[in-house]
């Protein structure tokens, strides 16, 4: 059975102006994180550069089995997708520049990963919290 990963990792799929934004490192690393992702059997939704872009694929018909979230998305706070994955059950990482005082209190039990990331560990640990039963899910 093929797992499903969201990647939430793009901060831009265009610039104010339309035109597409030049490769930075965090397109790179969304890259590299999906590569990983597919080597484990992810099929991979995103990655999403929007907030609400997000909560579209969470409230639509796409299932997601877990997901790494970066802490920003354009300048917007990935809390509220956060808060739909948690109230799914759904199993999270985030990945991020940012240090754990960054992260909302209620968030406290969902694994941080800093950058720079051990991107295999990363997604290793993301395939453990999927392969827990539902009631085992923070």
């Amino acid at each position: 059975m093929t797992t499903r990963f969201r990647l939430t990792f793009l901060t831009s799929t265009e610039n104010s102006d339309g035109t597409p934004p030049p490769r930075r490192r965090r397109h790179f690393l969304a890259d590299d994180i999906a590569r990983a992702c597919r080597a484990l059997g992810a099929e991979i939704e995103g990655p999403v550069g929007e907030v609400e872009d997000a909560l579209v694929i969470l409230n639509g018909l796409r299932a997601v089995d877990g997901t790494v979230l970066d802490l920003n998305l354009r300048s917007a706070s990935i809390f509220p997708v956060a808060r739909a994955l948690q109230s799914r059950g759904t199993p999270f990482v985030f990945a991020t520049g940012y240090d754990r005082t960054a992260i909302e209190p209620e968030f406290e039990g969902i694994p941080l990963w800093e950058k720079p990331l051990d991107i295999e560990a990363m997604t290793r640990e993301l395939c453990g919290l999927m392969a827990r039963p539902l009631t085992m899910r923070v």
